[in-house]
């Protein structure tokens, strides 16, 4: 997914309907660039995972809004057909690749998985942080890992582009979902400019406009929210700490 691309003509239509004040987009390269950025209090207004979500609230963030589609929001292992990966135990010994440290749906959840089916991530596999889902995926086609996690839609982005290399893989297993991304905005905007934004975001499903937006995204709606949305995934990562070897920990 290209940030710009996707999230500049969402910044174009607030821009738009905004009044007082003007957004730019900012679009770090790496998980680790953005999460100093929030460390860094950097960004007034951000598109965050759940795990980076509960670390900025510590920085002075807010949620005001997040993405609706929960249930969406879940990793997928990638195997090679030929790869002779039939069970989890069969991952013993061998390499895994995810596309970043503290990625949550594509990292973090299946990491999950993996401790619920008898793994030790750290002692019983080789973790591989390969830098997208693209990687992850070509990783395990080229034999460099035995099974890599990516999120779904990047899968069928993959078929799409790729899709004598996809022949060759399969959707082995699907981590449980959590919660979905959320945006967060800095104590220091003005409450009347992020409940505006907040209500912008969430009638885009209202709209034809709106929904090619959403579409873009791999997103059906945003909706509300407010902190304490986030309190089960606080649980989960504070349950499961060991797994999230990030910056913000």
């Amino acid at each position: 997914m290209r940030v710009p691309e996707v999230y500049g003509p969402v910044v174009d239509y607030l821009n738009a309907h905004i009044e007082g004040a003007k957004l730019v987009l900012v679009a770090p390269k790496t998980h680790a660039e953005f999460e100093s950025g929030l460390l860094n209090q950097e960004f007034d207004i951000a598109l965050a995972n759940a795990f980076q979500t509960v670390k900025a609230m510590a920085y002075g963030y807010q949620v005001i809004a997040k993405k609706g589609d929960d249930e969406q929001f879940y990793g997928i292992f990638l195997v090679r057909r030929d790869g002779g990966i039939n069970s989890v135990s069969d991952l013993k010994g061998k390499k895994v690749c995810y596309p970043s440290p503290s990625g949550v749906a594509a990292t973090i959840l299946p990491m999950y998985f993996l401790k619920s089916h008898g793994i030790d991530v750290f002692k019983d596999i080789e973790n591989l942080y390969v830098g997208s889902h693209e990687s992850s995926i070509m990783h395990v086609y080229l034999g460099k890992a035995a099974a890599g996690t990516a999120r779904d839609f990047s899968w069928a982005a993959f078929q799409k582009a790729h899709p004598k290399e996809a022949s060759a893989l399969e959707v082995k297993w699907q981590s449980e979902p959590l919660i979905d991304q959320a945006i967060i905005v800095r104590a220091t905007v003005p409450k009347d400019l992020s409940d505006r934004i907040a209500e912008l975001l969430s009638g885009l499903h209202e709209t034809s406009e709106g929904q090619t937006l959403l579409a873009a995204m791999s997103a059906s709606r945003f909706q509300p929210a407010s902190d304490v949305s986030y309190d089960k995934a606080r649980r989960f990562f504070n349950d499961n700490a060991e797994l999230i070897p990030s910056p913000l920990q």
